[in-house]
């Protein structure tokens, strides 16, 4: 059976949710402190279900979510990360309000509904692209600017 781990980040701290296919929910939403040792509360909580078909589903937000990415990723768990505009167009109410336990259902939705194209590209490769781009395009500007000057 399918389930989801759906995580709905902040800074220092996300809520969670664990839910089934089926819309059976086996964790409450609940807050977690980015820290280890709630990391592995959290990792002991989903290891007693013993789920075969597990994934860890949450939005890209800044460098908030690399944590608990790494800390997933890092003991051998499924862990996709979307772009955040593909939450904000998921949502369960037609009223568009905004809590961190609703986050969680519509990620999960989300997830469910199969729809979201999953980019495997490594985002520290991105990181790092990004910064060698940054640091060629402050080279070149400085560079333009002591010409000009010359």
């Amino acid at each position: 059976m399918k389930s989801v781990l759906s995580i709905d980040v902040a800074n220092g701290k996300s809520e969670v949710l664990l839910i089934t296919e089926h819309g059976e929910v086996l964790i409450e939403p609940y807050e977690v402190n980015h820290c280890l040792s709630e990391f592995n509360l959290l990792k002991n909580k989903i290891d007693n279900y013993k789920l075969d078909d597990l994934t860890i589903f949450m939005e890209s937000t800044s460098t908030y979510h690399l944590p608990i990415q790494r800390f997933f990723t890092n003991n051998n768990y499924n862990v996709q990360v979307i772009n955040p505009i593909l939450g904000k167009n998921n949502t369960r109410n037609l009223r568009k309000t905004k809590t961190d336990i609703e986050d969680c259902y519509n990620l999960a939705d989300l997830f469910f509904k199969n729809t979201v194209k999953i980019h495997t590209k490594n985002m520290n490769d991105i990181y790092s692209s990004m910064i060698e781009l940054s640091r060629q395009e402050k080279h070149l500007t400085e560079s333009l600017v002591r010409s000009n000057f010359s």
